[in-house]
């Protein structure tokens, strides 16, 4: 799978682009290519909001900084893949 994805830092817009075995490793393998990535992704967890279909994803991601702080991020959307994007850059943007 193939991330592209355009983020910003400082004011400043980076296009971070990456493949991996899913959305998450993607943006991860992104994050290494473009020389930002300070970090291993220690743990992932998602789950169905509610019952149903049609239910919104939580997930969860842990990030360790290479400093050893270790933080979580959270994410929500209809899609399981996006809430798993979403936790990463809340993570991501609490180590920064």
């Amino acid at each position: 799978m193939a991330c592209k994805a355009v983020i910003e830092i400082d004011g400043e817009s980076k296009i971070v682009e990456g493949v991996g075995n899913g959305p998450i490793n993607a943006f991860v393998q992104g994050f290494e290519e473009t020389g930002l990535k300070d970090f291993t992704l220690t743990d992932y967890r998602s789950h169905a909001v509610r019952g149903g279909s049609s239910s919104d994803a939580a997930a969860y991601v842990q990030l360790r900084k290479n400093d050893g702080t270790i933080l979580w991020g959270v994410g929500c959307d209809p899609s399981i893949e996006m809430a798993g994007v979403k936790a990463l850059v809340c993570a991501w943007n609490l180590l920064r």
